[in-house]
């Protein structure tokens, strides 16, 4: 039993080394250097630039808009919002990520969510066809005070609306 549980774990070891994410599912974009660009997604749209710099310096910064058509009419507070932006190859394999937090507040469907992400990726070659494309993970609620799974206190049944949309890298 004891040789079957070492084995078990050294097969999932070995597997998870050699799992790659992929964000081939994506829309994504090619690296252009100091040129605006735009990629649309389903619940977010992002307005960008990418700058390369010396030492494999990569970095990508703009703003992320929510598209109101496709957010609930209820939803005015965004509790929770993670961005991320992926580099990846021709064939969707990431190779390199970064995500960034966001604190609540109103939906700012006007000024947008501003980012910026700076990638120090040895591993990268600017000689190497790359690609850009954007993840995010967010919540949205009525209002700020609304609680996550709280029930009224008249105990009607009634809860707060949550709704939540997730778009990001899987694992091949």
């Amino acid at each position: 039993m004891r040789n079957i549980s070492f084995f078990l774990l050294l097969f999932m070891l070995m597997f998870s080394a050699c799992a790659q994410h992929s964000v081939k599912h994506l829309s994504r974009q090619p690296w252009m250097g100091g040129i605006a660009q735009t990629l649309i997604m389903k619940y977010w749209t992002f307005d960008y630039m990418t700058l390369s710099g010396p030492d494999n310096l990569f970095q990508v910064a703009g703003s992320a808009y929510p598209k109101k058509k496709n957010i609930p009419g209820w939803g005015r507070w965004l509790k929770s919002l993670t961005l991320s932006v992926y580099l990846c190859d021709d064939k969707g394999n990431v190779l390199a990520s970064q995500r960034q937090t966001v604190p609540g507040q109103s939906i700012p469907y006007d000024k947008g969510v501003p980012f910026s992400f700076r990638l120090n990726q040895k591993q990268l070659s600017q000689t190497r066809p790359l690609f850009v494309t954007f993840g995010y993970q967010m919540e949205i609620v009525k209002n700020r005070n609304s609680q996550r799974g709280k029930f009224d206190s008249d105990l009607t049944g009634e809860h707060d609306e949550i709704f939540f949309a997730s778009q990001g890298s899987m694992m091949n």
